[in-house]
């Protein structure tokens, strides 16, 4: 498998264990906790990364379809534009700078631990990770 694909699923595998470990045994008093007014609690941070997989993954499980239809696949490396290696440095840990999530990217105020797992664990589910093994596969 190209590396960037092999090490996109693995941070895909990595975010759900990361996520399964941060909350095992959590009460929803300490999954709904913030250090501070202006931060997000462990139950918003799992709410926007559920927000963006139900945003996110089906669009690109929707392009790796039209690219498979189209005959767009490739082994890679890939390059990536300008625009979109500023937007990849940005967004990889440590974040260099902060945006508001505003409108429906805005994480659930308050949850149980139950409910906020179970909609992660769905998000999560639905994820490309079979399509681009079945695209790097062919």
């Amino acid at each position: 498998m190209e590396p960037e694909l092999a090490s996109c699923l693995s941070q895909l595998e990595a975010i759900e264990n990361d996520a399964r470990d941060l909350t095992a045994g959590l009460a929803d008093a300490q999954f709904n906790w913030r250090p501070e007014p202006r931060r997000w609690s462990i139950a918003q941070c799992l709410s926007h990364l559920t927000v963006m997989a139900h945003l996110y993954f089906p669009k690109i499980g929707q392009a790796i379809t039209e690219a498979q239809a189209k005959g767009l696949v490739g082994r890679g490396p890939f390059h990536h534009t300008v625009l979109g290696n500023w937007f990849i440095r940005a967004l990889e840990p440590p974040p260099r700078f902060k945006v508001t999530a505003t409108g429906p990217l805005r994480p659930v105020s308050e949850q149980s631990l139950e409910n906020g797992a179970r909609e992660f664990q769905a998000a999560q589910d639905q994820d490309p990770r079979q399509q681009i093994g079945d695209v790097v596969d062919k």
